[in-house]
């Protein structure tokens, strides 16, 4: 058995179909435990389109992540426009962008998996397209072959200098001889 002990208002920020800020507001009658043994004393009726603790509806928090995400406005004109504070606005851009991530996981899931077995990556790919583009960099304005090869072959590693043969001993003034 429970008492009904009022009423609460519930205030949610949602969008119209013409994507205009509505302030919606639900009634939620909290409620009291009449027997002495009950683990709940007191409670809120929930409704399971209501979350608790959520003062946008997903479709505002949806549109206000597009907004910071692909419009590229300020989360703080966002935030004021919706009339809530920043860190609402901040974590449905966030969830947003998790929720984006999750997506692009499943789309990609087969090439995913196919790189964890077989183990194989485009890096040997990558490093040769490096490797060009730098030798390329490097000889840039080099007019005589001969000299850009040798720009190549310093770039690549695949010259090695002579190594320069050591100084003839130095003599000392005193005399071999004793």
């Amino acid at each position: 058995m429970f008492n009904a002990v009022g009423e609460s208002w519930t205030y949610f920020f949602g969008l119209s179909i013409g994507l205009e800020v509505l302030l919606l507001a639900f009634v939620l009658r909290p409620a009291r435990c009449v027997e002495p043994d009950c683990h709940a004393r007191t409670w809120t009726e929930s409704h399971p389109t209501l979350p608790s603790r959520q003062v946008m509806t997903h479709r505002a928090g949806f549109e206000a992540a597009r907004q910071v995400g692909e419009l590229a406005r300020p989360v703080a004109w966002v935030a004021d426009e919706f009339g809530v504070c920043w860190d609402t606005v901040m974590a449905a851009v966030t969830a947003d962008g998790i929720q984006a991530l999750g997506r692009t996981l499943r789309r990609r899931r087969s090439e995913i998996l196919a790189h964890r077995d077989a183990g194989a990556s485009s890096g040997t790919t990558e490093g040769v397209s490096l490797v060009t583009k730098n030798v390329k960099r490097a000889g840039h304005g080099l007019r005589r072959f001969g000299h850009y090869r040798l720009r190549c072959l310093l770039h690549t590693g695949g010259v090695t200098l002579p190594t320069r043969p050591s100084p003839p001993p130095i003599r000392s003034r005193r005399s071999p001889l004793g």
